[in-house]
């Protein structure tokens, strides 16, 4: 997917998915203890989460430095911490690698946060590596993780849906991807590798989209995963598809009249062990 279609997809959803995961992410500063007066890194950043609501709780006298690969998603953050009239210099942008944190030094942070980013890095463990040594002694890191599939509505219904007309293979948990740290014993033993302890595990659940309407429905199964995946398929069967979809979600319409799809999310705290 190019920059410019995914900073498309994300103008047209951003606002329903930073609404429907604000609980996580006030939840994970909770966790990360944040005060006022704070140094914060937020890793694979994203659109400001949760950077954005970061800033406001190190106010007066910390700073955020919020870091994401793709310049199109900081551009994003960038406009969405003006729009909210974030004082000038406690939210700090960058682009880069979280597995090598150039130029950022050692023990620097009181907190780093890595919301959804975390399975997605080709060397994991080189990136906690860099974590902990960006940590001050005690200093806390916060992750947000998907469990199994199973467990997420917003990846399974769509392509359950699907298979009569294109099975999809199932993810494999051992390579980058959405479920790499599904099973929680991965966490636990590369937090330990790198020389983090942990200190808590919980559970949420998170609505990551909500549709009153078909057309709404299939935008955001399409544009997140679907559409390359049903590529070639002709357009008998994919109105067919839609017309399946449709059915399987209106049981979970809501009372309120939205369908909202979503998953269970993984908090792990931890903080950097002494030398």
């Amino acid at each position: 997917m190019s920059a410019s279609s995914l900073e498309a997809i994300w103008r047209r959803f951003d606002e329903a998915e930073r609404r429907l995961s604000t609980p996580l992410s006030q939840r994970m500063l909770e966790l990360a203890a944040l005060a006022p007066g704070q140094q914060v890194l937020d890793l694979a950043c994203g659109r400001g989460e949760p950077a954005i609501p970061a800033a406001w709780r190190v106010h007066p006298g910390g700073q955020v430095l919020a870091q994401d690969l793709d310049a199109s998603m900081l551009s994003l953050a960038r406009e969405r911490a003006s729009a909210v009239g974030l004082p000038a210099g406690l939210l700090q942008l960058r682009e880069g690698n979280a597995e090598r944190l150039d130029g950022l030094a050692d023990a620097h942070f009181d907190a780093v946060l890595l919301r959804w980013g975390l399975m997605y890095f080709k060397q994991p463990l080189t990136a906690l590596h860099e974590v902990r040594r960006v940590l001050k002694p005690g200093g806390r890191f916060v992750a947000a993780l998907w469990v199994e599939p199973e467990q997420a509505s917003f990846f399974t219904l769509p392509r359950r849906v699907l298979a009569p007309w294109r099975e999809l293979p199932l993810p494999d948990l051992t390579q980058p991807g959405t479920f790499a740290y599904a099973e929680q014993s991965r966490i636990e033993q590369d937090l330990a590798a790198a020389g983090l302890q942990l200190l808590a595990l919980e559970q949420q659940w998170v609505p990551v989209m909500e549709a009153a309407d078909a057309e709404d429905l299939i935008a955001w199964v399409r544009s997140f995963g679907l559409n390359r995946a049903m590529a070639g398929l002709d357009e008998a069967a994919q109105q067919a598809w839609e017309a399946a979809l449709l059915a399987a979600c209106e049981p979970l319409r809501e009372a309120d009249g939205f369908i909202r799809l979503g998953g269970i999310s993984r908090q792990v705290l931890a903080e950097r062990t002494k030398d």
